[in-house]
């Protein structure tokens, strides 16, 4: 698979007559590669006629040169941070915060990036995002904005469940507060411009299983109610006690979220080849979920080694549990393959949320401990190899993906040439995640 630093950008198209280093290019190359995986700005056609402040339009042009050789990205990196922190509040610079969050995470700028969210929540707050309302009282004659103001919201609350997920964040404050934001609408509609004047909201997607002909979510939706999920997991996970009731709950929520996919959310794949990214992240998320609930009960970590820092640095320990090792470990194995599977999905990976990288180091964790526990099979290690290209794949662009995958590979050497001979305890599933302060602060690694 060619570079993603290598590809010209295959729709929306630049004007062949521009230089790399110009305005449009760099915003065709965002759109291109990085907007489908979070899509909180205007739409492509809609870009210019938004009128965004001059710092957003810095942040997008700092993401892009992460994609092309052209415009290095460094040139960006020195001011960027410094100049959105100046500007005055206001809902844009919430999202060129969030914006940043991500692709500082990506970079292993961790502790940058999570001050960059922790900024984008203070305001978001302050300005009232998390008001039923808010959007549209703020843009009362601009449906494309108002629908930007509402995704922003709901970024904010799934960036900050994944990022607690990987172990970057300890709480997510945006979850402490009732869900009363109006959900965005789907990806062609946004697109076109066509925004409902009535968006539909959190109580009519959760009666949606009820109702006699059941009304159509968009896939961001979707998205949203797997991090709920995500979080759900994440919450018993660090309660003390067996809590099975709650387990079995959370695992049907699991299931049912599955199960009652409508047909157009279950195909990820579209007539045109190109993916549905917001409904593959959506799955994705879910399988986090699912290894949360159930790897630590599943007797494939049974030492406090394998314990710490096992999930992208976030420390857990293993649980006991009422139900069976067996079933645990069916359901944590079952979710990593599934992630492996979504990540060979036909698709350029560069198009893919730089945060796919923890999901896929996730999945091969599982795949070593079953491997350790000597159940080791050719359907495994063929999985163990896909991750670590994906991983290759995506480290042509981020340098979290590029690390990771040196630390997969050395581990994955390690488990595969010794077998099953040392016992699963004797192992330290850390080094294959060891993001500790050394690795997270190393601006050298890129």
């Amino acid at each position: 698979m060619a570079s993603a630093a290598r590809r010209a950008p295959e729709n929306p198209k630049p004007d062949s007559s521009l230089s790399a280093r110009s305005d449009n290019y760099m915003f065709a190359i965002y759109y291109t590669y990085f907007h489908p995986a979070h899509p909180i700005l205007p739409p492509w056609n809609l870009f210019q006629q938004a009128h965004l402040p001059l710092y957003l339009k810095q942040v997008v042009e700092f993401i892009a040169a992460h994609f092309t050789p052209t415009a290095p990205n460094e040139t960006y990196r020195h001011t960027i941070v410094g100049t959105v922190l100046k500007q005055a509040p206001e809902p844009e610079k919430v999202q060129a915060l969030l914006l940043l969050c991500i692709v500082l995470h990506s970079r292993t700028e961790h502790v940058e990036s999570k001050n960059c969210l922790a900024t984008a929540v203070d305001l978001a707050f302050e300005l009232g995002l998390n008001r039923a309302f808010y959007a549209e009282t703020e843009s009362p004659n601009d449906p494309i904005r108002a629908e930007c103001l509402r995704r922003t919201w709901w970024e904010l609350f799934i960036i900050e469940g994944l990022l607690k997920s990987f172990g970057v964040q300890h709480i997510c404050r945006t979850a402490l507060k009732p869900l009363e934001v109006l959900l965005p609408c789907e990806e062609s509609t946004f697109r076109e411009g066509l925004i409902s004047p009535i968006p539909q909201t959190l109580s009519e997607f959760d009666a949606r299983v009820f109702a006699e002909r059941e009304p159509g979510f968009s896939s961001y939706t979707y998205r949203i109610d797997a991090v709920r999920i995500l979080n759900w997991a994440l919450d018993i996970r660090e309660m003390t006690g067996s809590h099975e009731n709650l387990i079995e709950v959370i695992d049907a929520r699991i299931a049912s979220w599955f199960l009652n996919l409508p047909s157009s959310k279950a195909e990820l794949l579209r007539p045109d080849g190109s993916v549905n990214e917001i409904m593959f992240q959506a799955c994705i998320i879910v399988n986090i979920a699912s290894i949360h609930l159930n790897f630590s009960r599943s007797g494939l970590m049974s030492s406090s080694a394998v314990a710490t820092d096992v999930i992208c640095s976030h420390q857990t320990s293993p649980k006991d549990s009422a139900f069976s090792h067996h079933s645990h470990a069916t359901k944590a194995v079952r979710a990593a393959n599934e992630i492996s599977s979504l990540a060979a999905i036909s698709s350029p990976v560069e198009k893919h949320t730089p945060l796919l990288t923890c999901a896929v180091a996730l999945s091969c964790i599982v795949q070593l401990a079953v491997v350790k526990a000597g159940q080791m099979s050719d359907a495994t290690r063929d999985r163990i190899c896909l991750n670590l290209g994906v991983l290759r794949s995506m480290g042509r662009t981020w340098a979290i993906s590029k690390t990771t995958m040196q630390k997969a590979k050395a581990v994955a050497r390690d488990v595969l040439a010794l077998g099953t001979q040392p016992p699963v305890d004797l192992f330290d599933f850390t080094t294959l995640l060891d993001l500790n302060e050394e690795v997270l602060m190393d601006g050298s690694i890129l």
